[in-house]
């Protein structure tokens, strides 16, 4: 359920972002046509697009590096982060949870609606006019309606005044506009919580009406006529919500578009200024605020676990923790569950989507480096089948081996930078690991021996950070224009 949750924010996310775009652009043209078609192109492109995950690899001052790529060996940078902290989860599982309620709350009283409707038409007279069926009801105070290829009227309604009121929703259903309105509920339900999403089925049904309206007057009615007729058939009626009725819209909207002249195509271009807003709706879901939020939210769990059943499935976990965590080496989570160092040396990096490095914590009194695989991959499909050289193993990752955090021993010779300033092999052996907010590492390439950079607390002095009094110049002085060329990194090493 946590990826329908995510599904919800991203198509919410592409719907408000482009819907705000057409209200700016096309909520004033008289063009029901191409408004219509607007709004239901909008439901769908919000719709396939939040299909697609989007990722960008950020840098989170507060957090950490969060690391993204293909596989492991494509990955950007390794970072010390602060402790590890699961509140974020817990949070996310209760927005999880109330999301769920209201989007079943919202689905009943959909079917409740459909249930009256269809309790309507057992207890009406049904006749057949021009092929289509009418539902002819007692109860004078509901407003005409059409659900589905039926329309309901009102005895009242039908001996008085029964061609216009008829036609009127005779055109609903040969425009299809059922069609738009399941689509659009669906929307609704899944995005309940979002106050775009009611604007958005409010201006479709407002839009339908705007295009029968215009269908009816082309018939040959008489404009004043018909405009007395929507003002008796709509104050002090009931309607249902649902579908589409003469009760459905706003009634002063409707008599200003029936007297406005007709857009000409100039204006109707500005149709075209969606797409560029489709675009930055991709780009929000791409970006570093929004892929975070997204991630956590598709992890989210729609069953909150008493205090007792934590305790139950921590010790259950026990075992998995006790082969994955030594006295001196971090703990390895995949998928926030803790594994052994064996199934961390066999994970397939194919299958990796991101690496976190946290700092201790009461937690994780050692650390903790939390790997989390790709979409619908679970650790069992992660895992190598052949067994692993470990030699070639260590090759191919550079043997980056992170033994304490806060500090990082390499053997790969790269060059290693503080705040900055180029250090002396002697320096990193003697930084504090107490003064240290943050270590990345750089793959080496071919002609680079790559890159160690490590951040210090805020205003702290390299002076300052260096333990042993015999390192006397911690500063490596270099020749102006020196430069390291940040390349790829290799996988987190036990």
């Amino acid at each position: 359920m946590g990826t329908l949750f995510a599904f919800s924010l991203k198509s919410a996310i592409l719907l408000t972002v482009i819907f705000s775009a057409y209200m700016l652009l096309l909520s004033r043209i008289k063009d029901a046509k191409l408004r219509r078609r607007s709004l239901t192109g909008i439901y769908l492109i919000s719709l396939f697009l939040s299909l697609f995950n989007y990722e960008f690899p950020v840098k989170d001052r507060t957090s950490g590096y969060i690391l993204s790529a293909k596989d492991i060996m494509e990955i950007d940078a390794i970072s010390v982060s602060g402790p590890a902290d699961d509140s974020s989860f817990m949070l996310y599982d209760i927005i999880a949870i109330t999301f769920l309620i209201g989007m079943i709350a919202l689905l009943l009283n959909t079917l409740h609606s459909i249930i009256k409707i269809y309790r309507l038409g057992l207890n009406g007279e049904t006749v057949t006019r021009d092929n289509i069926k009418i539902t002819i009801i007692s109860d004078r105070n509901i407003s005409p309606f059409c659900f589905w290829k039926r329309i309901f009227i009102s005895k009242a309604d039908y001996s008085s005044m029964p061609q216009m009121v008829i036609a009127h929703e005779k055109s609903h259903i040969t425009h299809r506009h059922y069609m738009d309105l399941i689509l659009g509920r669906f929307v609704l339900i899944i995005q309940w919580w979002n106050p775009f999403a009611w604007l958005m089925l409010r201006e479709l049904h407002l839009v339908h009406e705007f295009q029968v309206d215009e269908s009816v007057l082309e018939a040959g009615f008489d404009r004043e006529d018909y405009q007395y007729m929507l003002l008796d058939r709509t104050l002090g009626r009931r309607h249902i919500s649902i579908v589409n009725g003469l009760g459905n819209s706003q009634l002063k909207h409707r008599l200003h578009m029936m007297n406005q002249n007709k857009s000409n195509n100039r204006k109707s271009m500005k149709a075209l200024f969606l797409l560029p807003a489709t675009l930055i709706g991709v780009l929000l879901l791409s970006s570093p605020f929004i892929t975070p939020m997204i991630a956590s939210a598709s992890k989210a769990d729609f069953t909150l676990q008493s205090a007792e059943s934590q305790d139950k499935k921590t010790e259950a976990n026990k075992p998995a923790q006790q082969t994955s965590q030594t006295s001196e080496n971090p703990e390895i989570q995949v998928n926030d569950k803790s594994v052994s160092e064996e199934v961390y040396r066999n994970l397939n990096p194919s299958k990796i989507n991101s690496i976190y490095v946290y700092k201790e914590s009461d937690k994780h009194p050692n650390g903790l480096v939390n790997i989390k695989l790709k979409d619908k991959v679970e650790i069992d499909e992660a895992l190598n089948t052949e067994k692993r050289d470990n030699n070639n193993f260590d090759n191919a990752v550079n043997n980056i081996e992170v033994i304490k955090v806060g500090t990082i021993k390499k053997s790969f010779n790269p060059q290693i930078f503080v705040n900055g300033q180029p250090i002396s092999d002697e320096t990193l052996e003697n930084l504090d690991p107490g003064k240290i907010k943050k270590i990345s590492v750089f793959k080496k390439t071919d002609d680079q021996n790559g890159k160690i950079e490590i951040t210090l607390i805020d205003n702290i002095d390299i002076n300052e950070a260096v333990n042993s009094p015999n390192v006397i110049n911690p500063v490596i002085q270099t020749k102006k224009g020196d430069d390291v060329k940040v390349v790829k990194t290799g996988t987190v090493k036990k």
